[in-house]
């Protein structure tokens, strides 16, 4: 932000002077179909309150001449002299009045200021709601959310400054001035707007790409208006859709972008210009999307149609069950979404799908069409070489794959997979029964193993005299005294039965997909004990994948003798089980 006193002010002119915000009251504002919608996070929000008190306390605060000047505020007269279409600044703006409406909620209804208003041209009930936006309503427009989010920012940040409320609005209307920039008649608002943004952080493709297909030369003078909003209105659908984390990170894991309808232009852009296609980051998208929309001829609807076709084509895979799990898997193991959209122009939904099966496995393993038993035999084969560790990266797309399959083999299935969960969070193999080189040997993986045992038996009221044990040893600073760690640990073993001489392996069929921070969490701790903490996080709504649960739960077991240890005939039972679901998948 630029801070000015006024001797340096640049002095009033026909189109560019400074107002205080106090000028601003009164005032109507139109933001635009073409402009992007409100968008300040939490950090923006404070930095300007911030910025203001540190004014406030300054020495240009305390003079009487000295102000604080916020970043230029673009307008163009709308009708008459007191509305304005919002060229720029208009997330300035938008906060500002909520920081106002932020003051006059504290006073008794005769005693509030008459504000500026604000109206998004595109978000029927904007303006009401920015006089009382509510957590309720904040789902409506991805608009509405980041505005209920700046409001409820001001109000944390107000908590505990009520000695300097009165002072800093003082200070806010009065001392805290914007350029004002009003565009002159002749000026087309949508170039300004483009003009001014290009090269600024915080403006994006899609934002850009927004300002082009809304220009009024677009459309006949008669229907401008009508035909903007529609485009306006289904570009909010598609990104309100893609806003969901299901159906975005089912596409992809890319967590950085404001604007998801962007990856959409991304996608055409691409297409149009494969291996021609410039590298990113230098507005790829717009560009091309600006040379399209400016060659003599085109109909910048039907090229609105062909966004609109991508993204019903992206909402029917997300829809549909099965195409939902199938396209999920290969985009996780590293397909190119526009790659599976030019493979589904050419196919019917049958064909399409047994396309996709045929790609999973040509990843999973070299192998050709065969009947089904060859098939389950050339799996068993091929799964039962895998070894964690050597093999952790196709172990872990098998784990993936048999939990997908699992889905997908029951037409009546509610369940989804969550990639948004899988995506967002990091996922370790785990041992279902710990291995014997797990053995706590550092100090501090003693007292963590030890605490978590002890946590167990208080739990389940189990075994007290090795609880009594457990305590006494984890009261001490050290666990190197001769054997005696040892011998604890052998005893609590014994009790759950995992002092069978044959050790637990590194094969598939003692391996579940589980998110790192669970893993870690509980490290190497018993069976028991893993199912315990398995079973809490399924009731608690935390996800866990359908396999893990089905496995700990020992769902694939043909003979459940022990519930609480995880055998030789356990570990067989499991691996058939991914061998056998695989082979139905894959020959269905």
């Amino acid at each position: 932000m630029l801070r000015i006193s006024s001797e340096q002010s640049p002095g009033r002119t026909s189109s560019i002077h400074l107002r205080t915000v106090n000028d601003l009251l009164g005032n109507s504002f139109l933001i635009p179909p073409y402009q992007r919608g409100f968008r300040w996070s939490k950090q923006q929000v404070r930095e300007l309150l911030e910025d203001v008190l540190a004014f406030q306390f300054s020495d240009e605060g305390r003079s009487r001449e000295g102000f604080y000047c916020l970043q230029p505020i673009v307008v163009k007269a709308a009708s008459g002299n007191s509305v304005w279409e919002v060229v720029d600044g208009q997330q300035r703006l938008t906060t500002l009045f909520l920081i106002l409406q932020y003051f006059n909620q504290r006073l008794a209804e005769k005693f509030r200021r008459e504000l500026y208003t604000i109206d998004f041209e595109t978000r029927p009930g904007s303006k009401a709601y920015l006089s009382e936006p509510t957590k309720e309503r904040s789902e409506e427009y991805i608009d509405f959310y980041f505005i209920y989010l700046a409001k409820s920012t001001i109000e944390q940040w107000f908590e505990n400054k009520d000695h300097l409320v009165n002072d800093f609005e003082a200070a806010l209307l009065n001392r805290v001035k914007v350029i004002w920039y009003q565009l002159p008649e002749t000026e087309n608002a949508i170039d300004a707007f483009t003009r001014l943004n290009v090269g600024k952080i915080p403006l994006n493709d899609a934002e850009l790409v927004r300002a082009l297909f809304l220009r009024s030369k677009n459309f006949p003078q008669v229907t401008a208006n009508l035909e903007q909003l529609k485009i306006a209105q289904e570009w909010d659908g598609m990104e309100k859709a893609l806003q969901n984390d299901d159906f975005w990170f089912f596409l992809t894991d890319d967590t950085g972008r404001p604007n998801r309808i962007e990856l959409i232009f991304d996608f055409i852009t691409e297409a149009n210009l494969g291996e021609t296609r410039p590298p990113s980051g230098t507005y790829v998208s717009f560009h091309h999307f600006n040379d399209l929309l400016s060659q003599e001829g085109t109909k910048p609807q039907n090229l609105w149609d062909k966004v609109k076709q991508y993204f019903m084509t992206l909402e029917e895979w997300y829809r549909d069950e099965k195409l939902f799990h199938l396209i999920g898997y290969l985009i996780n193991e590293g397909d190119r979404v526009l790659t599976l959209i030019q493979l589904s122009k050419s196919q019917g939904k049958t064909a399409f799908r047994k396309l996709l099966k045929q790609r999973i496995l040509a990843k999973l393993m070299p192998i050709k069409e065969r009947t089904r038993e060859e098939l389950q035999a050339a799996l068993r084969e091929f799964l039962g070489n895998l070894e964690y560790g050597t093999h952790s990266a196709t172990i872990k797309s098998v784990l993936l794959l048999f939990n997908i399959a699992s889905i997908v083999a029951n037409d009546k299935s509610i369940v989804r997979f969550r990639f948004d969960y899988f995506k967002r969070q990091s996922w370790d193999i785990e041992h279902i029964r710990s291995v014997d080189s797990g053995r706590p040997t550092a100090n501090v993986d003693k007292r963590s193993w030890l605490e978590t045992v002890r946590g167990y038996f208080k739990e389940t009221g189990e075994n007290q005299a090795l609880r009594s044990r457990a305590e006494e040893m984890i009261a001490l600073r050290s666990y190197t005294m001769g054997d005696a760690f040892d011998l604890l640990y052998n005893d609590i073993i014994r009790h759950f039965n995992e002092h069978e001489s044959t050790e637990a392996d590194n094969g598939l069929g003692n391996l579940a997909l589980l998110d790192s921070g669970t893993n870690r969490g509980y490290k190497n701790a018993v069976f028991p004990i893993k199912r315990r903490r398995l079973l809490q996080l399924d009731q608690e709504g935390t996800f866990v994948p359908l396999c893990t649960r089905n496995a700990f739960l020992k769902c694939y077991s043909e003979k459940v003798e022990n519930m609480f240890f995880w055998g030789v005939e356990d570990q067989a039972d499991y691996r058939n089980a991914i061998v056998k679901t695989l082979a139905d998948f894959f020959s269905e």
